[in-house]
This record gives C-alpha cells, structure tokens and sequence, in this order.
C-alpha cells in the first residue's frame, strides 16, 4: 500500500549525501591532490590571455556572485543595508582596449 499521508519514513535523513556522491567527491580529492605539485607548472606553460581565462571561471568559487535585493530579501527588520564603496587608488580599466592591454 502506498504511502498517502506526505510524510516521509524511512531512506535517508535531509542533507544526507548519497555513497556515490562522497565517492566521486573522494577520488576527485585524491586526484587534484596529486596534481597539485604539477599545477603551477602547466599554468606558468600558459598564454596570458589562457590564464585570465581560467581565472574567470575560478573567481566565483572564491568571491560570492552578486544577489539582486528585492522586498523578498530584506532583512526581518525592514532596514535597508547600506553600502559605502571608497577608492583604493587603484586605476581599473574603463575600455576595452585598456583590458586587452592589461591582459597582454
């Protein structure tokens, strides 16, 4: 007889990761591990233009992409957070052409 009521009984507990999951997390582990010591070396064979490549695709694992704020995610209180950005000094390219160069 099937289970009508919605509730859940039995098989695993919420967040629980399943076996082939933490295996593949593991042997992948085990794998870069490995690599490591190799890794510098095959990035320093790299063109500049192939290496900011790969720095894209590898920024948002280490800075959190930008969320949109909306009435949904507003803090319990209802306030606003402001935000202050001040100058670092730090010239950043403003077109295209000054990309490309900084990347030459």
């Amino acid at each position: 007889m099937a289970n009508t009521t919605g509730k859940k009984y039995g098989g695993r507990r919420r967040g629980t990761r399943n076996k082939i999951t933490k295996d593949i997390k593991t042997m992948l582990r085990g794998f870069i591990e490995s690599e490591m010591e190799f890794i510098q070396q095959h990035i320093d064979e790299l063109t500049v233009n192939q290496r900011a490549q790969i720095l894209a695709k590898l920024l948002p694992y280490i800075i959190p992409k930008q969320m949109h704020i909306d009435q949904t995610n507003l803090p319990n209180d209802g306030k606003l957070l402001h935000v202050t950005f001040t100058s670092t000094g730090v010239k950043l390219p403003t077109s295209e052409a000054e990309i490309e160069e900084a990347l030459r």
